[in-house]
């Protein structure tokens, strides 16, 4: 019953985290990013801490906005102009499509 409780748990935590991700659309800077980015991986490691790994999974799409709104521009150029061959290659599973990860880029304003 623990681990059932657990696993909805952390399903509702990862998606209104993600909610609140998207919220922040054009209100965060470049800066606020790398804190955003460290803030979730706090709350996905205090989460899944001890021997439920597995439950890391659900916090996948959060990991990979934040992951987007860090990347470099070069990167995000690399990233808009690979094929799917190329990004399984890579070794990296979206779990965001073309599209939200353009709207990823977007929450953050003024970027240069």
């Amino acid at each position: 019953n623990y681990d059932r409780l657990i696993t909805v748990t952390i399903s509702y935590l990862s998606k209104a985290l993600e909610k609140r991700i998207w919220s922040y659309y054009g209100r965060i800077n470049e800066l606020g990013a790398i804190r955003l980015e460290r803030d979730v991986a706090g709350i996905v490691s205090a989460a899944v801490k001890g021997s439920r790994y597995g439950l890391r999974d659900a916090f996948v799409r959060c990991t990979q906005m934040t992951l987007i709104l860090n990347m470099e521009d070069d990167e995000w150029e690399e990233l808009i102009k690979s094929t799917p061959q190329e990004e399984q290659e890579a070794g990296i599973v979206w779990q965001l499509d073309a599209n939200e990860r353009q709207r990823v880029r977007a929450i953050v304003k003024d970027r240069a």
